[in-house]
């Protein structure tokens, strides 16, 4: 589990699994309260859920879908065009759903763990998601995205740089419809 920033962690799906079959000891030293599941296909079970619940710590599946779940099961060489394009379009769905959420949680002031799987792009995606709805500085933001272990490849950085731009505007857009 690494710190990113302010109350911003992140970790792998894998290593939640193992963290919660030691019974949470990290998750409590850090004080989590909220962990943010952003894998596409693994989700937490009964197991999990109890166990953090039994220890004060929400959570949620954030892009539990099953048309989604069913892509991300194909490898990445052998989906289709249109399964890319369903892919993309359900998760922003997904954000535009849960606008609301992700500016509340923006706002937390507890500790947040964000998973995802093993290449870790989502998770620092929503930590840089949560700096820009908190109206961190920008140069704070490229810092983060410059340290390796953070962001630990140039594709994920090109990835991450593309889905804030993105994320943010479907955010912005739907807590601006929301406010009227």
């Amino acid at each position: 589990m690494k710190k990113v920033y302010g109350n911003f962690y992140i970790d792998t799906f894998k290593n939640l699994d193992i963290l919660i079959e030691e019974k949470l000891s990290k998750l409590i030293t850090n004080n989590i309260k909220h962990v943010i599941n952003l894998t596409e296909c693994e989700q937490l079970n009964v197991n999990h859920r109890v166990a953090l619940t039994r220890n004060g710590i929400k959570s949620l599946d954030f892009f539990n879908d099953s048309k989604l779940h069913e892509i991300k099961r194909v490898p990445p060489k052998y989906r289709s065009t249109e399964d890319i394009s369903i892919r993309h379009a359900i998760r922003e769905r997904i954000v535009e759903e849960r606008s609301k959420f992700l500016f509340e949680l923006s706002r937390s002031t507890q500790n947040i763990l964000f998973v995802c799987n093993r290449n870790n792009v989502l998770s620092p995606l929503f930590v840089c998601i949560m700096m820009h709805l908190r109206l961190c500085d920008d140069d704070v933001i490229y810092s983060i995205l410059q340290d390796n272990k953070i962001v630990t490849t140039v594709k994920n950085k090109n990835d991450i740089n593309f889905y804030i731009d993105k994320y943010i505007k479907i955010i912005y857009n739907k807590l601006n419809e929301i406010s009227k």
